[in-house]
C-alpha cells in the first residue's frame, strides 16, 4: 500500500509541475503578444506606408527655411528622441518615401557621431546647431557599415532624409529648419 501511495503522489506532483509549465508558457505568450500590439498600437493617419513588419509613421512636419527664409521644401518626420529611439533610428529599413525623414532630438548640444550599422539605405545626414541652423551634411552615407559621420560643430539635432535629398532641394549649410510634432 505505500508503494501505490509513493507514486499517487509522484503522478500528482508530476500533474501540478505540467499545469503550472504550461500556464506559465500561456502567459508568456499573451505578453509577447500584447507587447508586440503596443509596439504597433499607432493612430491609423499616422501611418503614411505600411508594409509587413515595417511601419513609416508621420509624427510631425519638418519644414526647411533657405538663408532668404524662404521655404525650400517640407517632409514628414518620425521622432527619434530618447535613448532607445536614438539608438534604434532607421536601422532595418529596406526603403523610405522620399518625402519623410527621421528627426533625432537631443537635450544638449555635442558633436555629435552617426553610423550606418545595420542600415541598408544611403542617406544624408544633416546635423543643426540649437538656432535650428545646419551646420553639417553628410550626403549619401554608405550602408552597413561602421564608419562614424561626425557633425563637426555641435549640434543638438539631426534630420536623416534619403541619399540624394539634399542635393535635389539644394538644401546646404547655413539653412534653417523648424517642425511642430502631432
Amino acid at each position: 500500500m505505500k508503494v501505490e501511495r509513493n507514486g499517487m503522489k509522484k503522478n500528482f506532483t508530476n500533474k501540478i509541475i505540467i499545469i503550472i509549465l504550461m500556464a506559465t508558457a500561456a502567459f508568456l505568450i499573451g505578453c509577447e503578444k500584447t507587447a508586440e500590439k503596443k509596439e504597433y498600437a499607432v493612430k491609423e493617419e499616422n501611418v503614411i506606408e505600411k508594409n509587413k513588419n515595417e511601419y513609416h509613421l508621420r509624427q510631425g512636419e519638418l519644414v526647411f527655411y533657405g538663408n532668404d527664409k524662404r521655404e525650400i521644401t517640407r517632409i514628414a518626420i518620425e521622432i527619434a528622441s530618447d535613448d532607445y529611439s536614438r539608438s534604434f533610428g532607421l536601422m532595418f529599413r529596406k526603403k523610405l518615401p522620399f518625402s519623410q525623414g527621421m528627426l533625432f532630438i537631443f537635450n544638449d548640444d555635442d558633436i555629435r557621431y552617426f553610423w550606418m550599422k545595420n542600415t541598408p539605405l544611403p542617406l544624408d545626414m544633416i546635423f543643426i546647431d540649437k538656432d535650428k541652423k545646419i551646420v553639417k551634411i553628410r550626403k549619401n552615407t554608405k550602408p552597413f557599415t561602421l564608419q562614424s559621420y561626425s557633425s563637426v560643430l555641435p549640434a543638438r539635432y539631426v534630420v536623416e532624409v534619403n541619399a540624394g535629398f539634399t542635393d535635389s532641394f539644394q538644401i546646404k549649410e547655413g539653412d534653417t529648419i523648424d517642425w511642430k510634432i502631432y
